[in-house]
């Protein structure tokens, strides 16, 4: 549906705030006010709990990784 006429120049709906949303937006605005911005008066969530290792059962922070011919390696840590 473009057209190939020259000197042909599709209106820009949204140029300097026109459009259906922009002027729905400008007529609720005073009514509804600005978007909430974020859960400011919420505490910070937990951290995650760290996950333990599925073979040894030790957290994954204490474990090493290294790398063989491309591949990643995880190495264990010595049981005491």
């Amino acid at each position: 549906m473009a057209h190939e006429e020259e000197g042909f120049a599709p209106s820009n709906d949204f140029a300097n705030g026109g459009g259906f949303f922009n002027r729905l937006n400008r007529k609720l605005f005073p009514y509804l006010g600005p978007p909430p911005l974020g859960p400011y008066d919420q505490p910070a969530p937990t951290p995650a709990r760290e996950r333990a290792c599925p073979l040894c059962g030790a957290p994954m922070s204490q474990h090493e990784k290294g790398l063989s011919d491309g591949r990643t390696i995880l190495y264990c840590p010595e049981v005491a």
